[in-house]
């Protein structure tokens, strides 16, 4: 939990116009096990305010997780969003559920195609329920697996160079600008494999912040 003088301290700072501290005495107060949405916006404002952009724009979607149909965290993602002025991509339906309002909506479905297997009679209605529950049912698992392995990163770095392969002896194919949001398709040691302009591309891990 948060230790409250300490959490006094980034809000002083954040006070008097000292947002690179504040975001380091914020930052100080994440748990990593329980990780509280309130700092990582207030984190988050700190960065913008000093112009991290991209730290800050990490820092609201890893709140997003947890509160994802916060109006005001919302407007937030939009208006650094705005001040990037970058195209970014529409994010999974998913992220607008958490990972416990995911695994109530499944149990529910598949609990409902229990109970009309249960009560109906007719054996082509028993077999029809059956086939569609086994079908849900891995559809549930699907969507539960890519919920955990759909990986969105931001580039935090002022650019991030696109190369052809997974070392920068590869041909470079673009370059990725401070707070675009991309879809990351596999790691491989230091690199990251990304879709760029219609083909796979590779940037350095170290120039993204995952959330």
């Amino acid at each position: 939990m948060p230790n409250d003088s300490e959490l006094n301290v980034a809000e002083n700072f954040y006070l008097i116009g000292e947002f690179e501290l504040a975001s380091e005495a914020y930052s100080g107060q994440l748990d990593s096990v329980s990780v509280n949405p309130k700092i990582l916006v207030n984190k988050s404002i700190s960065e913008f305010k000093h112009g991290q952009y991209g730290a800050s724009l990490v820092d609201l979607y890893r709140a997003k997780k947890l509160i994802p149909r916060d109006k005001k965290l919302n407007m937030n993602i939009e208006l650094v969003q705005e001040e990037l002025n970058l195209n970014q991509p529409n994010l999974s339906f998913l992220n607008y559920l958490t990972v416990n309002e995911l695994l109530i909506i499944l149990a529910i479905t598949n609990l409902f195609f229990v109970l009309r297997w249960r009560l109906t009679k007719s054996r082509i209605m028993r077999f029809f329920v059956s086939a569609v529950f086994v079908i849900v049912l891995m559809l549930s698992a699907y969507t539960y697996v890519n919920q955990e392995l759909i990986d969105y990163a931001v580039v935090q770095s002022s650019s991030s160079k696109v190369y052809s392969g997974n070392n920068d002896s590869f041909s470079e194919i673009g370059e990725l600008l401070e707070g675009q949001v991309i879809k990351v398709k596999s790691k491989n040691h230091d690199w990251s494999q990304i879709s760029y302009n219609q083909q796979l591309g590779w940037v350095k891990e170290e120039n993204l912040a995952y959330f």
